[in-house]
This record gives structure tokens, C-alpha cells and sequence, in this order.
């Protein structure tokens, strides 16, 4: 099955320093991989370089085969769909206004929203389970409840690969599981995710596979048993932990610091 999101061999970094330093790494359909390291490891800048919006400075990416570097940024957000941490929460919108942004790349000029663009702003309201929340303003929201109305601009998108960095920081333990069950759910459906997540324990039990990430090289890429033992843990975040195996993956408890 071909990728729909390739980097291959990526250097990136800003004003003449280095983050990324030869990062390969590839996104396969229905696939949910999460990206994990420690704070400065380069987790943003690769997803930022994934999305399009850092030019790497060396090797390549590819989004469904086609180099990223040629395409317009129209083109890429037909594709691809890119939550970030820092973004305008203070749009002075109501919130399924703001989902119906996700179609906008979908749209020519001054298009007005056809049945199909309307129908999948409903069904991204109705993943993420923001009805109640689809006629408030957007502003009015808890930043828990604008991440969930900003995770539903992205897939009303429609995208074939959806970039998420750190979707669950604003959430508490239950919508961050119910966030990653949507996401989950939509990559049965064949979209690629990457998702930057901050919670070993989360990550090792809603991804695919786990990408761990230190001092902007990929240290581990494999599934979260094999990517996300004590000892890798201890090595990278430089705390104890306890790993178990379970019939439903891992279960992973931090005990303290390793030193």
C-alpha cells in the first residue's frame, strides 16, 4: 500500500539552527501514529515540516506520491489537514461557522457551500460531538471545547492525511480519549494521522504504530510495545517507568525520575 505522506532524509531548523537531522519516516492509509519525545525534541518543526509550512532545508516530502515543494498550498489543504498548538482561538464566529472552514480549500472564489460541503461539515460536528456547541460562539468556548470544534474544521477537510500537535494538551482524561477514538475512527476509513501526544500511556494505547523522537533524530519507530519499553523511556524522558503487557497492548506507569 503506497504512503500518502513521505519524509524522506529532512533537515529543517530556523535562523541557521538545526532541529531535524535526517528524519525519514512514512504514513500509511488507516494508519494512526504517534509522534512522542521529550520537550525541544522536534516534534512541532517535523510536523510543521510535514504540513508545508517550514521549507526543509534538505531531502524531501511527499504527499500521495506527488514532491510537497511543487504543490500550492490550495492543493496541500486538500489533502492534508494540520492542527497546530498555536493558533487564533478568538474567532469572532459561531462554531459550526468555524468547522465550515474546513471546506474552504474545497471552494473556488466567492463559491458559495454546495450539499456535499454542507453535508460534511455535519458529519464532522456529529464525530466529534459538538452538536451542542454548533451554534455558540466560537470565542465563548473552553479551550477544550474550541480544540474539539478545531479537530472538526479538520475533517470537515476531508483530508487524506490529518497532522495533530498535541490535540489532547487543553482536554481532560476523557475527552482526550474520546478525541482519539474520532481520530481512530476516521482512519478506518483510510486517513493517515500523525499525532504529536505528550501522554505515553495514551499514545501506547490509541496509536499504530509510536515514532519516539530525541535531539531531532527518530530514535524508535515501530509499534508501541517495541518503540515504548522502560528502557527507551528512561533514555529519552529520563524517568522510570513501568511497562506491562495486556491482552488490549501496553500499559505504561511513570514511577519518577531515572536519576
Amino acid at each position: 500500500m503506497s504512503a500518502r505522506l513521505e519524509l524522506d532524509h529532512v533537515e529543517a531548523g530556523y535562523r541557521g539552527r538545526a532541529v531535524l537531522r535526517e528524519v525519514s519516516l512514512a504514513l500509511s492509509p488507516g494508519e494512526v501514529v504517534g509522534l512522542v519525545g521529550p520537550n525541544g525534541a522536534g516534534k512541532s518543526t517535523l510536523l510543521r515540516v510535514a504540513s508545508g509550512a517550514l521549507a526543509p532545508r534538505a531531502g524531501a516530502v511527499r504527499l500521495e506520491g506527488a514532491s510537497m515543494a511543487a504543490m500550492s498550498r490550495r492543493d496541500v489543504a486538500r489533502r492534508l489537514a494540520w492542527l497546530p498548538q498555536a493558533q487564533s482561538t478568538d474567532l469572532a464566529f459561531r462554531a459550526r461557522e468555524v468547522v465550515a472552514m474546513g471546506r474552504l480549500p474545497h471552494l473556488g472564489p466567492y463559491a458559495p457551500a454546495g450539499a456535499h460541503d454542507r453535508a460534511a461539515v455535519d458529519a464532522a460536528i456529529a464525530a466529534t460531538g459538538i452538536e451542542p456547541l454548533a451554534e455558540r460562539s466560537f470565542p465563548t468556548l473552553s479551550e477544550g471545547e474550541k480544540q474539539r470544534v478545531l479537530l472538526a474544521r479538520c475533517l470537515a477537510q476531508e483530508p487524506g492525511v490529518l497532522l495533530l500537535d498535541e490535540p489532547t494538551a487543553a482536554l481532560d482524561v476523557r475527552h482526550a480519549w474520546s478525541l482519539m477514538r474520532v481520530v481512530r475512527e476516521r482512519a478506518s476509513a483510510g486517513i493517515a494521522v500523525l499525532a504529536a501526544i505528550h501522554d505515553l500511556a495514551l499514545a501506547a494505547r490509541t496509536c499504530d504504530r509510536v515514532i519516539v523522537i530525541a535531539a531531532g533524530r527518530v530514535a524508535r519507530d515501530g509499534r508501541p510495545e517495541d518503540a515504548l519499553d522502560a528502557a527507551v523511556i528512561a533514555e529519552t524522558f529520563g524517568m522510570r517507568a513501568r511497562v506491562q503487557r495486556e491482552e488490549a497492548g501496553i500499559a505504561i506507569t511513570i514511577l519518577g525520575p531515572s536519576g
